[in-house]
């Protein structure tokens, strides 16, 4: 399924897809069968049937990870509003920030389409009420939240996903994460958490408390962890050999 974003994302032809292929074909088999009359039911089926391969493909979520080589203040250059946003609550601690954080969800609850858990805008349908604005072990701000995805795509086939967000900041650079969530959720917050563990609580603090008592097993999940993070961008070169160099020490 991975195949099919990537296509997506390239401006390829997501229809040439093996897997996208495989359910038009088995679509127009129960058409000619007339067993998918009704619209509603055959945008249940299609959805049910991309399910159906992701969990063979042992494929639960999807994960999008990018870096920006600016701070976010140096990225809202020309915004001074939101300049003096990120200004105003890096001068905060932790605790002001959860306060800082009710008063920005009471404002979102104030929006049309708002209720005190989501918001709607168009077809979709967003919750934000496990948003959380803190920061770091670092004193770098973050921006972290569990949240479900609803979109209406047309009359008679909608998505619905547990999402996973993450915004921060690290040696300079932007980091965000997007993850989602559609076949098998009931370990995804633990597992988001566990992937972004180096960026959230910063590499050398998280190493050290990793390697202290580790066993064969949580050593190859570290090391699996880190190139993981390499290779979608996250770390450096120099920092993926230095945080290897410490988890083998």
């Amino acid at each position: 399924m991975s195949d099919i974003e990537k296509a997506i994302i390239d401006g390829e032809d997501p229809m040439e897809n093996e897997f996208v292929k495989s359910i038009i074909k088995k679509y127009e088999k129960k058409l000619e069968r007339k067993m998918l009359q009704d619209p509603i039911k055959a945008g249940k089926w299609i959805i049910s049937e991309i399910k159906k391969i992701m969990k063979k493909e042992k494929i639960d979520f999807i994960t999008y990870a990018f870096v920006i080589n600016k701070t976010l203040i140096e990225m809202s250059s020309g915004e001074d509003e939101i300049i003096d946003m990120l200004t105003e609550l890096q001068s905060m601690n932790n605790s002001e920030l959860i306060q800082q954080t009710k008063e920005f969800k009471k404002e979102i609850a104030s929006l049309d389409g708002a209720s005190r858990t989501s918001y709607a805008f168009g077809p979709t349908t967003f919750t934000y009420n496990k948003l959380e604005i803190g920061k770091n072990k670092n004193g770098n701000l973050f921006l972290k939240g569990p949240s479900k995805f609803f979109m209406a795509i047309n009359e008679t086939m909608t998505i619905d996903a547990v999402l996973n967000i993450y915004l921060g900041e690290h040696n300079n650079k932007t980091y965000g994460f997007i993850s989602a969530c559609y076949v098998d959720c009931s370990k995804f917050n633990s597992k988001f958490d566990k992937m972004i563990k180096p960026v959230f609580y910063t590499i050398k603090q998280n190493l050290k408390t990793k390697t202290t008592n580790s066993s064969n097993n949580d050593l190859i999940e570290q090391l699996e962890q880190l190139n993981s993070l390499f290779k979608s961008g996250v770390l450096t070169k120099e920092e993926f050999e230095k945080a290897k160099k410490k988890i083998l020490n």
